[in-house]
């Protein structure tokens, strides 16, 4: 099972930019100051199930002018950041 834009849609903000990060699916939410990232979320998972880290960047504005979504988008942000880790199935 791959993750699609539909169920991105529904779990995460709508103004969410989504960009691969080789392995990982990588967004961030403008309004929200969500950076999200999705542990393998490019390969394919038996379950349904994939790791999803949300970030709060510190700084809005410098996050956004240096997280270089269109080139190397920044997969992980420092600890302190770290708003959570869960599980997600997105099979539901």
């Amino acid at each position: 099972m791959t993750i699609s834009f539909f169920k991105l849609g529904r779990l995460f903000p709508k103004d969410t930019m989504w960009v691969n990060g080789c392995a990982e699916i990588i967004g961030y939410s403008p309004k929200e100051n969500l950076h999200i990232v999705i542990t393998d979320g490019n390969c394919v998972s038996d379950n349904g199930e994939y790791f999803v880290t949300k970030y709060k960047p510190k700084d809005p504005a410098v996050h956004y002018a240096t997280c270089n979504l269109d080139k190397y988008p920044y997969k992980y942000l420092s600890e302190e950041e770290m708003i959570s880790q869960e599980w997600i199935n997105f099979n539901e």
